[in-house]
């Protein structure tokens, strides 16, 4: 069975957090690439969706927020060191037909906004990758400790 976790986040979110403001990127995230699944989530289809990520600066301190119908709304917290920021999301609980699933995303990404150069990609001003782990799970398909890793890249665009 095809676990969609990336896609409950989205769903959790509507209509939660905290409104945030700052630079948005419109970010694709691609997952279900051979061995960086041990969860087995995109073995019947790989995972890949684009979303509107919105980065609030607070000095090092970051807010991670997805745009959603003229909103932002907070989805994960962390750092910001030069290009690069790292994030994490609060441990997620998911009840499914076997048992309850927790999982929390992390995530890494080399970040630009205007012309400073942040060796990323030519094309891109979002780069790296999401990762969820399952912390704790009931479900015997879904393996305590599974990962799925997914590409996240994307384009830079604008201050809101």
């Amino acid at each position: 069975m095809r676990l969609a976790f990336h896609l409950l986040v989205i769903s959790l979110l509507a209509g939660c957090g905290e409104p945030l403001s700052g630079y948005a990127w419109e970010v694709t995230v691609n997952g279900g690439e051979p061995g960086f699944d041990s969860c087995n989530i995109g073995a019947e289809t790989p995972y890949t969706e684009t979303f509107d990520y919105v980065l609030d600066f607070s000095g090092a301190d970051v807010s991670l927020g997805l745009l959603q119908g003229g909103e932002v709304f907070g989805f994960a917290s962390g750092t910001l060191s030069g290009c690069d920021v790292s994030y994490e999301t609060v441990i997620w609980q998911e009840q499914r037909e076997g048992g309850e699933v927790r999982w929390q995303l992390v995530g890494e990404a080399s970040v630009r906004q205007g012309g400073n150069d942040c060796n990323i990609a030519d094309g891109l001003d979002w780069e790296g990758f999401e990762e969820i782990t399952v912390i704790d799970s009931a479900d015997p398909d879904v393996p305590p400790g599974c990962t799925y890793r997914m590409d996240a890249t994307g384009t830079y665009s604008g201050e809101l």
